[in-house]
């Protein structure tokens, strides 16, 4: 929720974490099938517009809570760095991973989605967080975002 004050927004963090529900508690974040049944919960992949979800995992890999962070348009997810960073800190975590669903099924890891990446890992390593990765969720697959290699 964003309240406008004139030129200064004040994002509101209500709800604030959800907890991980009982029944996916005992899975690390690692088990890629796990995972995708979890996140299926809390992201509809085939809904038509992209939505980032923050996970918060403990230091034994299992996830802790979750907030969605935001939802957009088809195509793309608005937010601020800022705001992932304020949400992992708030949960008394300094792991986290992302997750985000990309609604017309494409596994195409974006230029944007790498950039993100990248940004969000220098950020968190001068924090001291332990940023530990992107993933893209679509109705049929969870694609771990890989940093592209340059051609030799």
């Amino acid at each position: 929720m964003v309240y406008d004050e004139g030129e200064m927004k004040i994002y509101s963090i209500e709800p604030v974490l959800k907890p991980v529900d009982i029944k996916f508690k005992e899975f690390s974040y690692k088990n890629k099938k796990k995972l995708f049944d979890f996140l299926k919960n809390i992201i509809n992949p085939n809904f038509m517009a992209e939505f980032l979800v923050v996970i918060m995992i403990d230091d034994n890999d299992i996830p802790m809570s979750y907030y969605t962070i935001g939802g957009g348009s088809s195509e793309e997810v608005n937010f601020e760095y800022s705001m992932i960073i304020r949400v992992v800190l708030l949960s008394g975590s300094n792991r986290f991973i992302l997750v985000h669903n990309h609604p017309f099924g494409s596994h195409e890891i974006s230029n944007d989605d790498i950039k993100t990446y990248k940004d969000l890992r220098k950020i968190s390593k001068m924090l001291n967080l332990q940023y530990l990765g992107d993933y893209i969720i679509t109705n049929d697959k969870l694609v771990k975002t890989r940093l592209r290699r340059r051609p030799a």
